[in-house]
């Protein structure tokens, strides 16, 4: 007589649920990474953007701009750092250090882990 449904033993349905559990939490993990990452992106584009605009006009309002906009950049990388840090099990400083110069592979890396 066959349900179509496997019935695993007791101890192996544990292992199983803490599997999916685990899968679960690292699915998460990879997705708060991939949107922490967005933000990043999003947050240098935008301080790029206004330290162009500081630079072309050279008044304290744009040189504001320049301050709040770097602000939310640095706060987007040291999110995104912390992030990849506990995510990879490295160091926050090697994690900074990725940011900073492997911008493209860390983005490549992401979406090989499939978030």
């Amino acid at each position: 007589m066959a349900t179509g449904k496997q019935v695993y033993p007791y101890h192996l349905r544990i292992h199983i649920s803490q599997i999916q559990e685990r899968t679960y939490t690292m699915k998460k993990h990879i997705t708060e990474l991939k949107e922490a990452m967005q933000a990043y992106i999003k947050a240098s584009k935008a301080c790029d953007k206004s330290e162009e605009e500081m630079v072309r006009t050279e008044t304290e309002e744009s040189e504001r701009a320049f301050d709040l906009s770097y602000r939310v950049q640095f706060n987007a990388y040291m999110d995104v750092s912390k992030k990849l840090s506990d995510l990879a099990g490295i160091s926050e400083k090697e994690a900074r250090a990725m940011v900073n110069t492997k911008e493209t592979e860390v983005v490549a890396l992401i979406e090989k882990l499939g978030a």
